[in-house]
């Protein structure tokens, strides 16, 4: 007997292989050396569809294999004549026609003299693990090619923080460089590992997620990451390691503090120019004010964080209060700047007559949001200086057109400027 025919199984009393087989939770099916049924066990009715009755003596092919698998089935027999066993996955229908996927099993069974006697075929749905399996396929490769394009390192620790995995290592290191070490023996700096896995290690201790930036330097360069940990548990729940993910956040960081510089230098000159000077936000909202613009709205109280619209109806009287507010608008939507050179208005909180030169432009703020900013100069003082200088020329030129005495006004290159009224008589 060749080696084949000793693997296959020897002939048991029918009688007892019968109770034997229909014992089984799976579907089994013997059949003779021509491939015709003769047996069919109870979970084989429920998988197939078709009674005992009606599978006896019929060929099994014809029973639970479609169409396009005849031929791999006539394949298998024939290996199975060889002495040889067979199993994997196998298309198979049902009496609907129905076809879903089976684990099979297909076994020789031979007589004392070796001779092939029947082939005892054990059969199992799998159609849900396929499908489970496939789904699993298809995310696992939707999860690496996202990965494959996306800057974010994700790395897996196990509970004595040794990286198992690693996809997208970052500092220079390759996969290779990583996998079975620990960040103590990776970073340069220890104060580093220890900050890192300090961090994991209060996942492990607490079993919740956690999400720190971290510092970590590399050639003299410190590169700052945002890191989310979270505990890794296996199908039983238990705590098997943790697994992360890291964004490099360095140029951010590091835009995130010129900005802030900038809006510190913005903001030094805004609060100690001699001029006035106040920015307004995207919401309509006083953010800041030079001291001088602080004195002009000394009576709008809290200046910071007022609506300006309120603002300028303390100061100013209408229509020029809503003017004023109208012009802020548009350069806030528009980007459109506006310049008032000479505005002549009556207060409204002080009921005095005041002067400004004002002018409106749109900004863009740290945070990328627009803005405006009013810079103005208060020409109230200038303007009662030219008041009290046209009103005393006023007071002289009358004074000299009524005396007797001629009298004459000269420039410094000798130009007449002023003749009274002495020299016409």
């Amino acid at each position: 007997m060749d080696q084949g025919r000793r693997n296959g199984l020897r002939a048991e009393a029918p009688e007892v292989a019968a109770a034997m087989l229909d014992a089984v939770g799976q579907a089994i099916i013997a059949t003779d050396p021509d491939g015709r049924v003769t047996h069919w066990n109870p979970a084989a009715e429920r998988l197939y569809g078709w009674t005992r009755e009606e599978a006896i003596g019929q060929l099994v092919q014809t029973l639970v294999c479609p169409a396009p698998t005849r031929e791999q089935a006539d394949a298998i027999m024939r290996q199975l004549g060889r002495g040889e066993s067979w199993s994997g996955a196998f298309t198979v229908q049902d009496r609907h026609g129905r076809t879903f996927l089976a684990e099979v099993t297909d076994t020789p069974v031979f007589d004392d003299e070796g001779r092939l006697r029947a082939v005892i075929g054990i059969s199992t749905d799998i159609s849900q693990r396929a499908a489970a399996e496939e789904a699993l396929r298809l995310a696992n490769e939707r999860f690496a090619t996202a990965l494959a394009a996306s800057p974010v390192i994700v790395f897996s620790q196990d509970r004595d923080l040794r990286y198992t995995w690693i996809h997208n290592p970052a500092l220079d290191y390759a996969s290779a460089d990583v996998i079975g070490r620990r960040d103590g023996e990776l970073f340069e700096r220890p104060e580093d590992a220890e900050e890192t896995e300090a961090l994991k290690r209060e996942v492990l201790a607490t079993g919740q997620t956690r999400r720190r930036e971290v510092r970590i330097w590399r050639g003299g360069t410190p590169h700052v990451y945002d890191l989310t940990v979270q505990p890794q548990r296996d199908q039983a729940g238990r705590l098997i390691g943790v697994l992360c993910a890291a964004v490099d956040v360095t140029e951010r960081k590091t835009t995130d503090a010129v900005a802030r510089a900038a809006g510190d230098t913005f903001r030094h000159f805004v609060e100690h120019s001699p001029f006035g000077v106040y920015a307004v936000d995207a919401d309509f909202r006083i953010v800041q004010a030079s001291a001088a613009a602080r004195r002009t709205f000394r009576n709008v109280q809290p200046l910071i964080g007022r609506d300006l619209a309120d603002a300028l109806r303390t100061l100013w009287t209408e229509p020029f209060a809503s003017e004023a507010v109208r012009r802020f608008r548009h350069t806030l939507v528009t980007g459109e700047p506006y310049h008032a050179p000479d505005t002549i208005e009556r207060r409204h909180d002080i009921d005095a007559v005041e002067s400004y030169d004002w002018k409106v432009e749109r900004i863009v703020f740290p945070d990328g949001r627009p803005g405006v900013v009013c810079h103005f100069y208060d020409l109230s003082d200038r303007q009662r200086y030219e008041t009290a200088l046209r009103e005393s020329e006023a007071r002289f030129r009358e004074m000299a057109n009524q005396t007797p005495v001629i009298l004459w006004v000269t420039d410094a290159a000798g130009r007449t400027e002023f003749v009274n009224d002495a020299w016409c008589t």
